[in-house]
């Protein structure tokens, strides 16, 4: 995850902030979550949930322009600063993202073992150190193989398009695109 800040100046928790623009790296975080939900709609291959999904980012350093002051010590943001120097002048940006929504899914091969699929997501994101939970709109193409028939194990790709929060000292950050790999187990009951 790689976030960037909209253009801003101001106090911040005691530091001083001149035309800045931070531009964040995270490390890789694991996410976790579950689906519930129905298929076979009217004998289509169609099918639908509901889902949360939770991820804590973690942040690694953080670069942009401008600059940050905090009695006599000055950072220059064309510099790379890291997630402990923010730390310890009392900002930090790691943070915990929660998922929901629902989801619509199409299954070709329905009747193989091997099904690939496509699907849609609508839901909000919400992260913990932001002032509101914002909208998000996801895509995903993956494969299940039967493992029996009501167990499937799967792979996913997903993306997440999140519109830019702000969070609680002020920062408003651009839109988010979040991507992720996910690997899930599924049961079935007929």
């Amino acid at each position: 995850m790689k976030p960037e800040t909209e253009a801003t100046s101001g106090v911040f928790n005691g530091v001083a902030v001149s035309n800045a623009r931070f531009k964040l790296k995270y490390d890789d975080p694991t996410a976790y979550g579950f689906e519930i939900g129905g298929s076979d709609f009217a004998g289509t291959p169609l099918r639908a949930g509901l889902f949360f999904v939770t991820a804590k980012a973690n942040l690694r350093e953080a670069s942009g322009s401008g600059t940050l002051t905090q009695g006599s010590r000055v950072w220059n943001l064309q510099e790379t600063v890291t997630a402990a120097e923010l730390r310890s002048v009392g900002l930090d940006f790691d943070n915990r993202v929660n998922l929901y929504g629902v989801t619509a899914y199409y299954d070709f091969n329905r009747d193989a073992s091997v099904k690939p699929f496509v699907g849609v997501a609508l839901g909000q994101a919400d992260f913990e150190n932001a002032r509101d939970r914002k909208f998000a709109a996801g895509l995903h193409l993956g494969l299940n193989l039967d493992l029996s028939k009501n167990t499937y194990l799967g792979v996913r790709l997903s993306t997440y398009r999140v519109n830019g929060p702000t969070d609680k000292i002020g920062l408003r950050y651009e839109d988010l695109t979040l991507t992720n790999v996910g690997l899930q187990l599924g049961f079935r009951s007929f």
